[in-house]
């Protein structure tokens, strides 16, 4: 097992951690900011997932980043990651789509109590 430890810049001016341990051909991912403490999904994450080393808040850290990316971007986790996105991005379309659908359904429910059914 093996933590290497990235930080990502914040709003405040101080950075977050993020850190990425690889383990068993895993990756698991903990960023400390506000989202990553309840074990929920940052920018800060997703932006180094990617690749995108906008976030990064001390240049000193881009080879170690650029490393990190590197071993994502050539494990499992990388497929299972955009497996999952792209489950994510069908759901809400669906999602959407349903929530027009109500929507259609209320109007045309509410049209016919005012004309009366």
């Amino acid at each position: 097992m093996e933590t290497l430890t990235i930080y990502a810049k914040s709003t405040s001016g101080e950075h977050y951690t993020v850190a990425f341990t690889f383990f068993d051909s895993k990756v698991r991912i903990y960023c400390n900011c506000a989202a990553g403490k309840i074990h929920q999904n940052c920018k800060h994450k997703d932006s180094f997932i990617i690749g995108d080393a906008s976030l990064l808040h001390d240049t000193t850290q881009t080879d170690l980043f650029n490393d990190v990316c590197s071993r994502i971007k050539n494990s499992r986790f990388n497929i299972e990651y955009q497996n999952l996105l792209s489950e994510i991005e069908r759901i809400e379309k669906q999602r959407k789509m349903l929530q027009l659908e109500i929507g259609q359904i209320k109007k045309k429910f509410y049209q016919r109590l005012n004309e009366g059914i």
